[in-house]
């Protein structure tokens, strides 16, 4: 576990795994050159950003997905199932708009944005709620579908699923005093390094 300085950023090393009786196959070539991921991953009829999941491959993203909100709630946070059109003014508290608007799909008719992230609609959980100490912390784990128009100079070049429009995500927010703001980052960074540890991936936690 990480105990002393909050880590900034956690690289994660994947190797040959069998998770509930799926194989994932990872560091002999990358993924999208894998011909064995071929057959379950494809971005072909959709385009570029918009993957495919065929055969068993979706169904491993469903088994990760329903182990990460099963651990989380072992570690008391609460499960929140919530809309993937905001407002803007829920994007902007976020801070995602003004400066990131580029990278949002956006429903012109309605003023919504798809969800790019579940910390959008899980912080404004808490919007103009007044909270007592003895309130916090407050731990929140949700699932969502995100959407990201991935657009710009940055990672252009990037190919498979490094850089998609619609993706799987689960979110932890954990909402504490700000005296104990550190400390809540090395606690909520070791609940997610935990779930590496149970599923056997090699990883490195560095501090930037």
């Amino acid at each position: 576990m990480y105990k002393n300085r909050p880590p900034s950023v956690v690289y994660l090393f994947f190797k040959k795994r069998y998770v509930s009786g799926v194989a994932v196959i990872y560091n002999t070539t990358t993924h999208f050159e894998n011909t064995a991921l071929g057959s379950v991953i494809t971005f072909r009829g959709m385009g570029k950003g918009f993957p495919v999941y065929k055969n068993n491959s979706y169904s491993f993203i469903r088994y990760l997905v329903d182990f990460f909100i099963s651990e989380s709630l072992k570690h008391g946070f609460t499960e929140v199932s919530l809309p993937v059109l905001v407002k803007a003014g829920q994007v902007f508290r976020t801070g995602q708009l003004p400066d990131k608007e580029g990278q949002m799909f956006m429903v012109g008719k309605d003023n919504l944005y798809l969800l790019p992230t579940a910390e959008v609609s899980v912080t404004n959980l808490l919007n103009n709620k007044k909270l007592h100490l003895s309130d916090l912390p407050i731990l929140y784990s949700s699932y969502s579908l995100c959407f990201r128009r991935e657009i710009g100079g940055w990672g252009r070049l990037n190919k498979g699923l490094n850089r998609v429009h619609q993706f799987d995500k689960v979110e932890l927010v954990k909402v504490v005093d700000y005296l104990n703001s550190n400390e809540g980052l090395i606690l909520l960074s070791n609940n997610v390094i935990a779930l590496l540890d149970k599923l056997n991936i090699t990883y490195r936690v560095i501090s930037i």
